[in-house]
């Protein structure tokens, strides 16, 4: 077994070292060859590395001193500079920007600073400094303007790249694994057709997107559903949770609200009686029951624990795991908020609009405490592909979204993980082709 030191003298910025060093011991994609990464060792390591260091070693990683500096970079001071590899492209974060495809190790020294570069995607360091200017309605950094967008990467996973390449550059062979996948359900609403309000709205919805049309095929399925000849078009719960035959899905999980103070909530209560039909459908299935924390629960200690709370009342077991509702949160409030409450894994950060890699990665670790300067205790699991943000990529166009599923599954079927959430919602024969979106399920449950 080789074990690998990285030795380093950047002593105001050791822990974001350290943060970096665990994140690369800890990668699924870690060679098996590679018992333990360390900063600074006692002991003289099979590898070493120097970085900001004059201790002789095998390999040497510039510093950049462009993150891991106490000024705060905004990202229009910042550019991703593409670097071959063995297999694929790496990219750095630097404060250059060149169409020059650079080497990624040459004569035992790293073309960038990868330590620097794998910080900023995992840290979130571009959304935790954030300004207020530059977030949505939700409180949220426009995505638009995070960096891999920017520079259209989204649909990369650079990070779990960079190690890999990483890896391979220090002499271990590592061949490509394939993805993992996890599917995923937020479950905001569970009947279309509930008060007087929320009807209304469908029908105003349905003129809306399809003029008359949609106004007749919504008072079909509104009459079809109030005398028992067809179901509520958001009971989909039947086919929507698969069973345990299915393999592919490393974990599968069910996230329900059960509370909220705004009009964003409380379009059911966790403990209706469908609820607890679907609950049990759930566990039958195998699946984790999850917290689908409210809009203003991402902002309150309070209102998440008293969430939380409730639902464990509900399924009378601890809830370990959690989504934001509307995928909001602040790595200023959320994180603590999750930290403190006894929440083991989160999955929140995935793109609202877009599909990909908000994290650089699709595999579950730790975030960073810029507060703290130390990891989180619970995982964050990234969030990849989202069914509404996959439609909107494509304009609501079905047949142009399938063809996009397939190429982004295609292209992203080795080295990293993936993490479906699918609604219960989506199936709306009123909004969209009821067929064709069960074809696009199909392929999200065969996955490649």
């Amino acid at each position: 077994m080789k074990t690998i030191g990285i030795f380093s003298e950047y002593q105001a910025y050791l822990s974001k070292v350290r943060y970096v060093v665990e994140f690369l011991n800890h990668h699924p994609l870690k060679p098996q060859g590679c018992s333990v990464f360390q900063v600074n060792p006692q002991d003289e390591p099979s590898i070493s590395l120097s970085y900001g260091s004059k201790v002789p070693s095998d390999y040497i990683i510039p510093c950049q001193k462009l993150i891991f500096s106490d000024q705060v970079k905004s990202n229009d001071q910042l550019s991703i500079v593409e670097y071959g590899t063995e297999d694929f492209s790496a990219y750095s974060v630097e404060s250059r920007s060149e169409k020059i495809k650079a080497s990624f190790l040459s004569h035992r020294i790293f073309g960038f600073d990868i330590i620097e570069t794998i910080f900023f995607h995992i840290s979130r360091y571009e959304e935790y400094h954030c300004s207020d200017q530059k977030k949505d309605q939700w409180d949220m950094m426009w995505e638009t303007d995070q960096l891999l967008v920017m520079h259209d990467l989204h649909r990369v996973p650079v990070v779990d790249h960079l190690v890999l390449s990483f890896y391979r550059a220090i002499g271990f062979d590592i061949n490509q694994t394939d993805t993992t996948y996890s599917l995923s359900h937020d479950i905001d609403v569970i009947q279309k057709y509930q008060g007087v309000n929320r009807t209304l709205r469908s029908f105003a919805r349905a003129i809306l997107d399809n003029g008359i049309s949609g106004f007749y095929n919504n008072l079909t399925l509104y009459i079809n559903t109030k005398f028992n000849s067809a179901k509520d078009p958001f009971n989909t719960f039947s086919f929507l949770l698969i069973d345990r035959s299915s393999k592919v899905f490393i974990q599968k999980t069910l996230y329900l609200m059960s509370g909220g103070e705004t009009n964003h909530d409380n379009y059911y209560q966790v403990n209706n009686h469908l609820i607890a039909e679907y609950i049990g459908l759930a566990k039958e299935r195998g699946y984790h029951i999850g917290l689908h924390g409210s809009y203003n629960s991402a902002f309150k200690s309070s209102l998440f624990l008293e969430e939380k709370n409730r639902l464990e009342e509900v399924i009378r077991t601890p809830v370990v795991e959690s989504r934001q509702h509307f995928l909001r949160y602040s790595f200023h409030h959320t994180s603590d908020i999750i930290e403190h409450s006894g929440i083991q894994k989160d999955s929140t950060l995935g793109y609202q609009r877009l599909i990909g890699f908000r994290c650089g990665t699709g595999f579950p670790y730790h975030l960073y405490s810029f507060k703290e300067k130390r990891a989180y205790r619970f995982l964050e699991q990234p969030m990849v592909i989202m069914d509404g943000a996959l439609l909107q990529e494509c304009a609501g166009n079905l047949d142009k979204a399938k063809d996009f599923l397939i190429e982004f599954q295609h292209q992203n079927r080795h080295n990293t993980h993936i993490n479906y959430n699918v609604h219960n919602t989506i199936f709306d024969p009123v909004k969209r082709d009821i067929i064709k979106m069960k074809q696009i399920y199909e392929l999200i449950l065969k996955t490649h």
